[in-house]
């Protein structure tokens, strides 16, 4: 019994074009990692801080149309320069910037804060909401001037990040 069978195999390839349609796969994968990773260093902040601890809270789900506002107390170091007041960073268009909340620039008085919002603002009109994240110690007047800003640009959605939980007891110092 001789059958010729044919051996089934690759096929021959008619051209030298490369199959790019993985390569596209492969990129596209690359480019949600990193959206996702982007907007995850956003949520958490690249600053450590102490949130504050509330009782009740609502998960936000939607973080789209969000900026993250990290405040930092007065007198914090950055790059080796301590503030006069507090600092604010964000993550704005993949940059991370400080957002100083007024600038003189050649006499003339410039408000970054305000000006970031307000463009904020624009770009995502009533869907824009901002997250403000701030240690538990931080007094409120100084918060009250990120308030304000957010006001002055049109915010109308503010929320404060904090953590679930009850507030520990204070620690009280041993009498001697």
């Amino acid at each position: 019994m001789s059958t010729s069978r044919k051996k089934k195999g690759m096929p021959h390839a008619h051209g030298s074009e490369v199959n790019v349609t993985p390569l596209i796969d492969v990129i596209m994968c690359l480019i949600i990692f990193f959206m996702l990773v982007a907007k995850i260093g956003v949520t958490k902040g690249d600053k450590p801080m102490d949130l504050p601890f509330t009782y009740l809270g609502k998960t936000i789900d939607d973080l789209g149309n969000t900026i993250t506002l990290n405040v930092l107390p007065l007198g914090t170091t950055v790059k080796d320069v301590p503030a006069t007041d507090i600092l604010v960073s964000a993550l704005v268009d993949s940059v991370d910037k400080d957002l100083p909340i007024s600038v003189p620039i050649n006499g003339v008085i410039k408000f970054p804060l305000r000006e970031t919002l307000q463009q904020m603002k624009a770009r995502y009109k009533d869907q824009f909401k901002v997250i403000i994240r701030a240690d538990w110690d931080l007094p409120f007047t100084q918060v009250q001037k990120v308030l304000v800003e957010c006001a002055n640009a049109g915010a109308s959605s503010m929320l404060f990040a904090t953590r679930k939980g009850v507030e520990p007891p204070a620690v009280e110092a041993a009498a001697p």
